[in-house]
């Protein structure tokens, strides 16, 4: 993976401590679901529909955390559901970069400015005024916001903070139009848009994370990561999407479509992910080359 020097630092000194361990196998990533409810629906998705019947349930947070100091791995992979909906996802990321993890938090953006805004009723002072003014007339946080923000009413004890350590891992499959589509709710992609603006404002690293199926208009995701290049993105990950069994019952049953008509095959992936390598010089694209 392309991550900065630091980060890279960190991952190739727990790949040296298991080669001088002997370790045969040992985990790089761990993906970490605290639970599976999503506040979207998202045409294609099967996580919500295979784990239908545990929607309700969510791990406890020292469960998290002990999955995570028991996998040892340099990196996790905060996702569901929407994490963003955990009650303790501030102190779930707090905790594991505590243990020395490098987290990549995964969201839809829909609730993403909420802890933005949590997170400037901590460090906001007066000196930030011409800023927060600002932010309002772009529309990064609405004059109700600022209010909160000013009185510094209901400051939360823990809040998401900018580090070299985490990344907001926003899903974008497309443009406006085409993302606004495939997850079924018109305002998603301007939300996630204005959340990425206001992250990269007060500090934050944030990757793209992008699914091709088999309508994806390969053009139109190189126009999206040329957009979003330039607000300041860090990086991008990019993958074929993944035909659920779930997934495919729906489409039959909500759409008429045969499965086969927007997941990949193997050959269509290969002829999708054709520029992938020159995609790579060009943007920091989160993947090794093979």
């Amino acid at each position: 993976m392309r991550f900065p020097l630091a980060l890279s630092l960190r991952m190739a000194r727990h790949i040296l401590k298991h080669r001088m361990r002997g370790s045969r196998y040992f985990a790089l990533v761990l993906q970490l679901e605290p639970l599976h409810r999503c506040n979207l629906s998202c045409t294609g998705c099967g996580r919500i529909r295979e784990y239908a019947d545990t929607l309700d349930q969510m791990v406890p947070l020292e469960r998290c955390l002990q999955a995570a100091e028991e996998c040892d791995a340099p990196m996790v992979s905060v996702t569901g559901g929407e994490p963003l909906i955990y009650p303790d996802v501030e102190r779930l990321v707090q905790g594991l970069l505590q243990q020395g993890r490098i987290v990549y938090l995964c969201t839809n953006g829909l609730l993403m400015r909420r802890k933005l805004v949590d997170y400037l009723t901590v460090i906001y002072h007066p000196g930030m005024e011409p800023q927060l003014t600002r932010w309002v007339e772009d529309g990064l946080i609405t004059p109700h916001q600022a209010q909160r923000i000013q009185q510094k009413k209901d400051v939360p004890k823990v809040v998401i903070r900018p580090t070299k350590w985490m990344y907001w891992n926003v899903h974008l499959d497309g443009m406006e139009q085409t993302h606004d589509l495939v997850v079924e709710r018109k305002g998603v992609f301007r939300e996630a848009f204005l959340a990425i603006r206001l992250a990269k404002e007060l500090g934050f690293q944030v990757a793209i994370n992008t699914t091709v199926y088999r309508e994806t208009d390969m053009d139109e995701i190189e126009r999206l990561f040329e957009f979003f290049a330039a607000l300041g993105v860090d990086g991008y990950t990019i993958s074929p999407g993944y035909d659920y069994d779930a997934a495919k019952k729906e489409l039959i049953q909500r759409f008429g479509k045969r499965p086969e008509e927007f997941f990949l095959t193997r050959p269509l992936v290969r002829q999708k992910f054709a520029h992938i390598e020159e995609w790579g010089r060009r943007f920091n694209i989160f993947g090794t080359p093979v």
